[in-house]
């Protein structure tokens, strides 16, 4: 490595951000950094992927279902474990060995009480749940909080670095192994501990190659001034992540407690394909979108422009990836995951508009919180979380697929509220904001509109050659509606693919 480079990459850097020169080099720097964030994202995801497809053919709906209550619970249970410690080290203007150290043994005391305090409440848990085999499952996954606690504090620092290549070598690395102790499980007939065995091995192994990544050894130093700092900046974050668990994985909760385990199995296995996708595309950006924007804090044009580049960019993105995915699911899903799978495709399909919404708010928690403004923050989760519990409830009277839809509705129902709070925050120019989807939308309308065409008159048993001809003069459609319309963003979304 270059002499230079170390320099920028080494520990507690932070560049300033201060001019068009600076501004470039941050550019530069995030640029890099997406190139490893693609690795990282579409790695993991595609792993991730492929061995629950291997997993979905040796194992049962149920077992899918009960693993996925269980970490919903440790998901909420993990927010008052890391309360917004990572985030806190990420943007916090002190970095030295006292702010390390303190958010360190933070973590780790609170990893160890509330995983303590779960399992021993996990039978409370499962009777709430109404699902009493979940029992063995949470205490297992309950030490999911003390490894998360452990990597916690590296994680951030290889943030704060944007260290996107150590990052993106922990996170493959540990997929594959959680993939292969996963798999042998199974195969062996350990049925939903396979599921646990892949959890467990693959946090492990993430926590161990951040540490030797980052080099970070904790001291035996405790400053009460810097952790009421973090919690004054943590307690925020806490409840952003709660309301965002909620948000995320409540619907899969009122699945599992209304309508049981097996149709949790199906429900989860539509959500799970959906977010591999959700992550590979537009978690490249958001991995770099809170550094980035932290850096830009005292510059808010600079802010401005930056969230509009990354919105408009992965909208670009999203729309002909989820309107594809949308078209191909019916024979997707059943190939990749089982015949006994095909329910889930059907809601994969609605849940593709899901998809195409979470391009857009995915970065406005980086851009809220580097504004200074976490409470808008937490005001907007808090209300998707209820509109999210209220709306799957809603549809768990009706059906499994009743939910997939309420949840579709409830996305659509939540982008005047995000674009309101933005709107404050930053003062934004909502017109300017806006005209950037414009192309990307109208796009994705033809490109649903000439698929279906062609869907329509192709004959019924053409099967994937009707869906690849579709796929493809949809895509071709969307290339042409986006060149016609907005021809820097097809100049912008082709330097980015040359440069990663």
């Amino acid at each position: 490595m270059p002499a230079d480079e170390e320099v920028r990459t080494g520990a507690g850097y932070s560049p300033p951000v201060s001019g068009d020169t600076d501004r470039m080099e941050l550019r530069s720097l995030a640029v890099a950094g997406a190139r490893w964030s693609v690795i990282d994202k579409w790695g993991v995801r595609l792993l991730n992927l492929a061995t629950f497809a291997v997993l979905g053919y040796l194992l049962e709906p149920a077992e899918f279902g009960v693993v996925a209550a269980a970490q919903v619970a440790v998901a909420m249970a993990m927010t008052f474990a890391e309360q917004g410690l990572a985030q806190a080290v990420i943007v916090d203007d002190q970095d030295d060995d006292e702010t390390r150290s303190t958010a360190f043994w933070i973590a780790l005391g609170s990893g160890l009480l509330i995983a303590l305090v779960m399992a021993a409440l996990a039978p409370l848990i499962a009777m709430a749940l109404g699902i009493p085999e979940i029992v063995p499952v949470l205490r297992a996954l309950s030490l999911v909080l003390v490894l998360r606690a452990l990597g916690s504090v590296p994680d951030a620092l290889a943030q704060r670095r944007l260290q996107f290549k150590a990052l993106a070598v922990r996170s493959v690395t540990a997929a594959a192994v959680g993939a292969a102790i996963g798999i042998g499980c199974a195969i062996a007939g350990a049925g939903v501990w396979a599921l646990v065995a892949q959890v467990l091995s693959q946090v492990a192994v993430s926590t161990l190659l951040l540490w030797v990544a980052t080099r970070f050894r904790p001291r035996f130093r405790f400053s009460m001034t810097t952790a009421r700092r973090m919690w004054r900046f943590g307690w925020k974050v806490v409840a952003i992540d709660l309301f965002t668990v909620t948000a995320g994985q409540g619907d899969n909760l009122v699945v599992g407690a209304v309508l049981g385990p097996v149709a949790l199995g199906y429900y989860v296995i539509a959500r799970r394909l959906l977010n591999v996708v959700v992550d590979a595309f537009t978690g490249v950006m958001s991995a770099l979108s809170l550094p980035v924007f932290a850096r830009l804090k005292n510059d808010r044009p600079g802010l401005i422009a930056a969230l509009r580049q990354a919105t408009r960019t992965s909208l670009a993105v999203s729309v002909p990836v989820f309107g594809s995915l949308a078209i191909v699911a019916p024979f997707l899903v059943p190939l990749l995951f089982g015949p006994q799978w095909h329910d889930s495709a059907k809601m994969l399909q609605v849940l593709c508009v899901t998809g195409v919404v979470s391009s857009l708010a995915y970065f406005d928690r980086g851009v809220l919180l580097a504004a200074g403004r976490p409470g808008l923050e937490i005001a907007a989760i808090a209300t998707l979380a209820v509109v999210t519990v209220a709306a799957a409830a809603l549809g768990a009277q009706a059906s499994v697929f009743a939910v997939a839809v309420a949840i579709a509705a409830r996305s659509l129902l939540m982008v005047p509220l995000r674009l309101s709070i933005l709107r404050i925050a930053l003062r934004l120019d909502l017109w300017a904001y806006l005209r950037g989807w414009l192309a990307p939308l109208l796009g994705g309308m033809g490109l649903l509109a000439s698929a279906a065409g062609i869907w329509l008159v192709m004959p019924a048993q053409s099967g994937w050659l009707a869906l690849s001809i579709a796929a493809a003069v949809g895509l071709a459609a969307y290339a042409a509606v986006l060149w016609l319309l907005d021809r820097p963003l097809v100049h912008t979304l082709v330097g980015f693919l040359r440069r990663a």
